[in-house]
C-alpha cells in the first residue's frame, strides 16, 4: 500500500485538542437538538453532510485558523487569501461514506478535523489510479488532501458516533 503522502495526504495534529473537542462535541449535540444543522447528501438513513452557522460555532475556530494556516503553507501563500467553507459529519454505528472528492468547484485543498474517533469508528479511504491508502484517525488531527482526490471512510464498527468537520478551502474571491 502506497504512503499517504503519495496521494498528497498530509496529517497535522493540534495540540491540546481534548478540551476543545470535548466542547465541540457538546456544542454539536446542542445544536442537534435544536434543529440549527442543514443537512445534505442523504442516504443510509442520514445526512452525511451538516451544516452549521459558523457563528454559531465559536469553539470551531481555533481549528480553522490552523486548518488555514497549515493550508497556507502548503499552497505557499498567506492564510489571508485563504477562504474555507466547513460542515460536520456524524457517523453512527455502521454508518459509512462511499468513494467521492470535493472538486466540484474552485477548491484547492480540502481537509478534515476529527473530534470524536472511538476505536474501530472506520478509517479515512483515499484512492488514486487504481491504488489504495487507509489512514487511521485520531481526535485532534488534521488530514489535509487534494480536492480531487478520491476517499471514503470506512464503516464505524465501534459502538460510538464517530465525529468529524470537513473543510474545503479555496482563493479569496
Amino acid at each position: 500500500m502506497p504512503p499517504p503522502e503519495r496521494f498528497g495526504i498530509s496529517r497535522h495534529t493540534l495540540p491540546e485538542s481534548e478540551a476543545l473537542n470535548r466542547a465541540l462535541a457538546a456544542r454539536f449535540d446542542q445544536l442537534l437538538a435544536a434543529q440549527q444543522l442543514r443537512g445534505s447528501h442523504h442516504f443510509g438513513g442520514r445526512f452525511e453532510n451538516l451544516y452549521a452557522e459558523r457563528q454559531s460555532v465559536p469553539g470551531l475556530e481555533p481549528i480553522i485558523q490552523a486548518t488555514l494556516q497549515h493550508a497556507a503553507v502548503r499552497l505557499g501563500c498567506q492564510a489571508t487569501w485563504l477562504r474555507i467553507g466547513f460542515w460536520f459529519n456524524a457517523m453512527d454505528p455502521g454508518h459509512e461514506t462511499l468513494l467521492h472528492s470535493h472538486d466540484d468547484d474552485d477548491e484547492l485543498l480540502s481537509a478534515v478535523y476529527y473530534i470524536q474517533v472511538p476505536e474501530n469508528a472506520g478509517n479515512f479511504v483515499a484512492e488514486r489510479e487504481g491504488e489504495e491508502t487507509e489512514i487511521e484517525p485520531r481526535e485532534g488531527d488534521i488530514l489535509l488532501f487534494p480536492p480531487d482526490l478520491l476517499h471514503a471512510v470506512r464503516a464505524n464498527r465501534s459502538k460510538q458516533r464517530r465525529l468529524s468537520v470537513a473543510f474545503n478551502i479555496g482563493a479569496m474571491a
